[in-house]
């Protein structure tokens, strides 16, 4: 929502991001004011582009290497969620097959290639695929336990 009112008065979307997860898992810091002075810091990179070059003439192994750490902490941030709820039959074929689904799209990219191209853009990311396939199991498959309390 706010990025259609961002684009209504010509502004870029608003996004957020994953790796916010494992960055806040990793330093222990959530609070608004470390938010808004990275913000701050971030508008000074753009409208200052010799600052924005010190940032570029990182190497590459150092954005790689925290880039590996933050995405392993987001991946066990979700098993660390699924691993507090009670996952029977139904939920475990949800899971796997949603998040099969959703590394192989990442993977192997041309298993969408006889799709439409509407849908090539929407399943190309295995987050929309897996969160898609997701959704559309848990209305599609039957909950034995809602079905027995009715």
């Amino acid at each position: 929502m706010g990025s259609a009112i961002a684009g209504v008065f010509g502004a870029g979307p608003n996004t957020a991001f994953s790796q916010y997860v494992g960055l806040v898992t990793l330093t222990k810091v959530a609070s608004r004011r470390v938010m808004i002075i990275a913000g701050l810091i971030l508008v000074a990179l753009g409208i200052f582009p010799k600052l924005s070059a010190l940032i570029a003439v990182m190497p590459q192994p150092v954005l790689g290497g925290a880039g590996v750490i933050m995405f392993g902490l987001v991946a066990a941030q979700g098993i660390k969620t699924l691993a507090t709820i009670n996952l029977g039959d139904r939920e475990l074929l949800i899971v796997s097959v949603a998040f099969a689904l959703g590394i192989g799209v990442t993977v192997r990219p041309d298993m969408l290639a006889n799709l439409p191209s509407a849908l090539q853009m929407i399943l190309s990311s295995g987050i929309s695929t897996g969160t898609l396939v997701a959704l559309l199991l848990n209305i599609i498959l039957v909950n034995r336990k809602t079905k027995e309390t009715r």
